[in-house]
Formats: C-alpha cells, sequence, structure tokens
C-alpha cells in the first residue's frame, strides 16, 4: 500500500472523528412544587386559624367555652404539625430525585469526557503519523500534486479537530464541576431536611401527648392548660427548683450558673440571654427524644466525618462513644460538625480559650449565640425568624411552630429576671 492511499484512510477517519458525542438528555422527573405549595397553603389556614382561635380564648369569659376553644385550638396545632412534616417529606423526596438526576448527569459527562480524551488520543496519534512522512515523499509516491495538497488539508482538518476536542473536553469538565457541587448542595439540603424532619416528628409527638394531656385534665385544670405548655411548664418548675437541666439528664446545674452563662453569651453576641437559654432548652429535648445517633451511621456526608473527626481529636474525645443525634449533630446546641468548625475561631475569640468544645455547655451557650446572631435574633424583631432559619435553614419559611415553642419558654426564663 502506497503513501498515498494511507493519507486517504487517515482523512477518512478524521471526517468520521468530527460526529459529535450525544448530550445527556435528562430523564422527566416528578414536580413536586405544586405538592410543596399545596402544603405551605395548608398550614398557612392553619396558622391563621390558630392565631384566630387563640384571639378568641383570650375574650371568652365562660370556663367551659375557653376549654372548648382551647381543644380546637389543640387540635389545629396536631393538624398544623401534620401538614408540615408531610411538607418536609415532599420536599425530601423532591431534593433526592434532583439529586438523582444530578448524578445521572455527573455519570454522563464523565463518560463523555472519557469518549473525548479516548478520540483525542487518536487524532494525536493520526497527526503523529502525519509528521513522520514529508509532503516531498508523498508527492513521489504518488506522483500527484492533487495528493500532496489531500494530505495538506487532511493534516489542517485533524489540527482543527483536535483543537476543538480540546476546547469541547474542557467546557464539559467546568459542566462537571457545576454538576458535582450541585451534588454537594443537594447532600447539604438532605442533611438540613432530616434534621427539621427530626425536630417536627418530636414536635408532632409532643402535640399529640399535650393533647392527650388536656382530655385527661379536669375540667377546672383544662382552662388553665395552654398550647406551648409542655416545654414552658417544664421551664417554670425547674425556675421554681433554682434548677437547669438538658431534657436527656446529661446535664444538669443551677439555675445561677445556667443564667450567667447565658447572660455571658447574650453579652458577647448581642442576643436575648432569655432566648439563647430557651434554644438550648428545646434543642436538647430534640436530639435526646429521638434516640442517640453514632457515628459515621447517623453522619452520611463526608466533609462532616472529616470534621467530626478533627474535632474529636483536638478534643481527645473518642468519636464513636461521642454522643450525636439522630441526623448527627453535636452536643447541646444540636450543632453540624462543618457548622462548629466555621464558628470556632469566634468561639475561641469570645471565650479567649483554646480549645472550644461543642459538649460544654457554656460554650454551647456562646455557639448559639453566634448562631442566632448570624441569623438576625440580636435584632428582637427579628427573633422568630431567626429562630425558624435555626431549625429549618434554608428551609425556614413556616417554622412558626419552633419559634412559637422557643419564644414561650423564653418568656418563663424572662419572667423571672433572665
Amino acid at each position: 500500500m502506497n503513501t498515498a492511499t494511507i493519507w486517504k484512510g487517515i482523512i477518512m477517519l478524521g471526517a468520521l472523528s468530527l460526529v459529535p458525542c450525544s448530550s445527556f438528555a435528562a430523564p422527566a422527573t416528578v414536580d413536586y412544587s405544586s405538592q410543596i405549595e399545596e402544603k405551605q397553603q395548608e398550614i398557612d389556614a392553619l396558622n391563621k386559624k390558630i392565631a384566630d382561635l387563640s384571639s378568641k380564648r383570650s375574650q371568652t369569659a365562660s370556663e367551659a367555652d375557653k376549654i372548648a376553644v382551647t381543644l380546637e385550638q389543640l387540635k389545629a396545632d396536631l393538624q398544623r404539625a401534620n401538614a408540615q412534616l408531610a411538607k418536609t417529606q415532599v420536599t425530601i423526596s423532591n431534593v433526592k430525585s434532583q439529586s438523582s438526576d444530578t448524578s445521572a448527569k455527573v455519570s454522563d459527562l464523565e463518560k463523555q469526557i472519557n469518549a473525548k480524551k479516548e478520540e483525542l488520543d487518536a487524532l494525536v496519534r493520526q497527526l503523529y503519523e502525519f509528521e513522520q512522512v514529508p509532503l516531498v515523499q508523498v508527492f513521489f509516491d504518488s506522483q500527484s500534486l492533487s495528493d500532496v495538497l489531500s494530505q495538506r488539508d487532511a493534516y489542517a482538518l485533524l489540527q482543527q479537530r483536535a483543537v476543538g476536542l480540546l476546547a469541547d473536553m474542557h467546557s464539559k469538565q467546568d459542566d462537571l464541576q457545576q454538576q458535582k457541587s450541585e451534588l454537594d448542595k443537594q447532600a447539604d439540603d438532605l442533611t438540613q431536611l432530616q434534621q427539621l424532619q427530626d425536630a417536627q416528628a418530636q414536635d408532632l409527638a409532643d402535640k399529640k401527648s399535650a393533647q392527650k394531656q388536656f382530655l385527661q385534665q379536669k375540667q377546672q385544670q383544662q382552662a388553665q392548660y395552654e398550647s406551648l405548655l409542655a416545654d414552658a411548664q417544664a421551664a417554670r418548675d425547674e425556675i421554681k427548683r433554682q434548677v437547669f437541666t438538658l431534657q436527656n439528664g446529661s446535664i444538669k446545674i443551677s439555675l445561677n450558673t445556667a443564667n450567667d452563662m447565658a447572660k455571658f453569651a447574650g453579652k458577647v453576641t448581642g442576643v436575648r440571654p432569655a432566648l439563647i437559654i430557651a434554644v438550648l432548652k428545646v434543642e436538647s429535648g430534640v436530639g435526646s427524644n429521638l434516640g442517640s445517633g453514632s457515628f459515621p451511621t447517623n453522619m452520611p456526608l463526608i466533609r462532616n466525618q472529616e470534621a467530626f473527626l478533627r474535632i474529636t481529636k483536638k478534643l481527645g474525645i473518642d468519636p464513636y462513644k461521642a454522643p450525636l443525634s439522630r441526623a448527627g449533630a453535636m452536643g447541646p446546641a444540636q450543632i453540624m460538625p462543618t457548622t462548629w468548625e466555621g464558628m470556632e475561631p469566634r468561639i475561641e475569640q469570645l471565650m479567649n480559650k483554646q480549645p472550644v468544645n461543642p459538649y460544654e455547655l457554656a460554650d454551647a451557650f456562646v455557639a448559639t449565640g453566634i448562631f442566632l446572631a448570624d441569623r438576625g435574633a440580636a435584632d428582637p424583631a427579628q427573633e422568630a425568624e431567626a429562630l425558624q432559619k435555626y431549625v429549618g435553614g434554608i428551609y425556614w419559611q413556616g417554622q412558626s411552630w419552633y419559634s412559637d415553642k422557643v419564644l414561650a419558654v423564653a418568656r418563663e426564663y424572662e419572667n423571672q429576671g433572665l
């Protein structure tokens, strides 16, 4: 076979390589937006109903009527808790579906990039073969000027294709990086939603218990019962006994000591001390009542695992024995490891100590203050929104059940002078 025939074959290969790769076709996905919007409308309607019932109860003189209104309010609270939990579950399904689509895109992009790498390798080999045969030799082998011109055109075509492939690969790699970043964000969303779901499940259990307790009480006692009594009453009883106890029983100190910690945290962060102590009181209940988590089972994100290992190593704690919530949060403030690491320098600066410890109550008070302040809680008008962001993150809207609960507990501490 002469040189000219070889070049004609190479030209054909180069032309074939110009056929573009197929692009990713995203599979059809369920549109969850209407389901989420429907649940939010249900929650908004229940919020209005609860507010109306609360106003009606305060204006009702008859004890019997008060009992009826309070019972209706408890039922509405229970319906709202169910609706909020259902909305979060739909949102989790939505994020999981998005994550699955993104994973498919990542896989397809990786296949496309590998295919283009193989194509580029073939083009480089073809270009190398071109460079090994001088144009003069082609002319003498074929004794045709047209073969020489064809070889030159083929060489230029292959060079153009190689440059195009490189540009396309860079574009695909940029797209791949964006999809991987989106996948990381979706993983964060799932962790946040799991925490929110845990908190809402606990709130739903509290509402059911409150309703049962209300129905069991005597008529004269029922009129005194409030929808948020469960957590507020526990705080009130402790204040009378001058103690502060986290609901998992792991920490029990004098109320004066807890107040001093709350006042210090409030002073250095600008957040109302009663609000900080109330968050810790409520958060400890969410973390403990849902069962103890363990590492690494309840910490699916690799970066949280890595952060947790760094934190426990620094503190000399066995990571496999350190208590965690079911969503992988640490300590009384129920803070995720990466979030703790992000706040750690400020906690150390404000407390003038190293290292700080998410499992120590004093450190948890300051961490809670910082977390709330970052979400606007230093402004009394923004407290409710900041509390909802504390529990719901980017899904904070509609989480008034949590802010109502914490603010009710905060009032008890504020009433005793905090």
